[in-house]
């Protein structure tokens, strides 16, 4: 017997925003690790994770990260900053995210009626957070 379930809040991890999602600039594969940056990004939108982390978590190889990172900091939808230096020789990269123009465009297949255009990336306005499942844990029910 097959048991469906209900993703509806249910899953979190790494999302690729809409806004990117339709863009052809991009191959899959960087629209995946842009995703997992912002999964690393912490209260300030700075993440650091090692290429080699985001490797095996994709299971993508490293060197196939650094070009997917190098792509995105072309396009303008990172910052990369080196972070190695100093007494401590392997340190991550620092990565920000960069307000891209991208994230502001309309879909002009969308129909006139109903009021203006939203941006691709859904409501101009933030939605209402739903807090993580503890890890290992079992999600929250649906609010």
């Amino acid at each position: 017997m097959v048991k469906f379930i209900n993703p509806y809040r249910m899953f979190n991890g790494a999302t690729i925003p809409n806004w990117l999602m339709v863009r052809k600039e991009i191959n899959c594969a960087e629209k995946l690790v842009y995703a997992r940056l912002g999964q690393y990004a912490g209260k300030k939108g700075v993440a650091f994770p090692y290429k080699a982390t985001l490797a095996k978590e994709l299971g993508l190889n490293t060197d196939y990260v650094s070009t997917c990172l190098k792509k995105l900091a072309e396009v303008g939808l990172i910052n990369v900053t080196l972070r190695g230096g100093g007494d401590v020789p392997n340190r991550s990269n620092e990565y920000r995210f960069v307000e891209h123009p991208w994230i502001y465009e309309t879909d002009e297949d969308e129909p006139e009626e109903g009021g203006p255009r939203t941006p691709l990336g859904g409501s101009p306005h933030p939605p209402t957070p739903v807090p993580a499942p503890p890890r290992g844990g079992r999600p929250h029910p649906p609010l």
